[in-house]
């Protein structure tokens, strides 16, 4: 019988929450670290909170963005052959690895991910919007800075939801896609002109 392979899964949100269960429909022997316990896990996860489990561990499979496990705290427990994966990891957290001797592959370089992840973050940020403010989208004036990925799946959700849309971005070419969407632009340099006159506005740059 093939030996299954051990994956730690360290606490964020929801995300690694289906992380951990998608791997373990495959077949992994899947261990969740800081999780409140609470959380919508498969019945083959284990969720544990003693770290030094984390030697059994051949994957371990970092949040994207949120809460972490203490890096300092993780590293000592795992063995040598350990794959370390983390999201849009910072210098500092390679830099960890390293000390330890780990480096830590960024899943978050993969291009359908990240633009899986810029639609999803467009939908939340909208639903955001739709709850905090009294009045409706339709009819509103939108200001979206920044014209990375978020800014793309924005722009033409909220157009759809009948609102004026100006984005503004710092590079030509994103201008210029923007006006194709049918938005307004203006050079980031411009934006003090423009957000007296908005309803919401949109940031997407870190």
């Amino acid at each position: 019988m093939e030996e299954r392979i051990s994956a730690a899964v360290a606490g964020g949100d929801l995300r690694q929450v289906y992380a951990a269960n998608a791997l373990a429909q495959r077949g992994f022997a899947v261990t969740a670290f800081g999780f409140s316990g609470e959380e919508p896990f498969s019945q083959q996860v284990t969720v544990a909170e003693e770290l030094s489990l984390l030697e059994r561990a051949q994957l371990l499979i970092l949040p994207l963005m949120g809460k972490k496990l203490p890096l300092e705290d993780c590293f000592p427990h795992l063995s040598p052959d350990c794959q370390v994966f983390g999201g849009n990891c910072t210098e500092e957290e390679k830099a960890t690895a390293e000390y330890y001797g780990f480096s830590i592959h960024d899943y978050f370089k993969v291009e359908e991910l990240t633009v899986a992840n810029a639609v999803l973050t467009a939908e939340a940020a909208i639903e955001l919007a739709m709850a905090e403010s009294p009045r409706a989208l339709w009819g509103g004036k939108a200001l979206i800075s920044g014209g990375g990925r978020i800014a793309r799946a924005l722009l033409p959700r909220l157009k759809a939801f009948g609102m004026e849309v100006t984005l503004a971005a710092r590079k030509a070419e994103q201008r210029i896609w923007a006006a194709a969407e049918g938005a307004k632009t203006i050079s980031l340099s411009a934006l003090p002109t423009v957000l007296a006159e908005q309803d919401f506005v949109f940031n997407t740059i870190p």
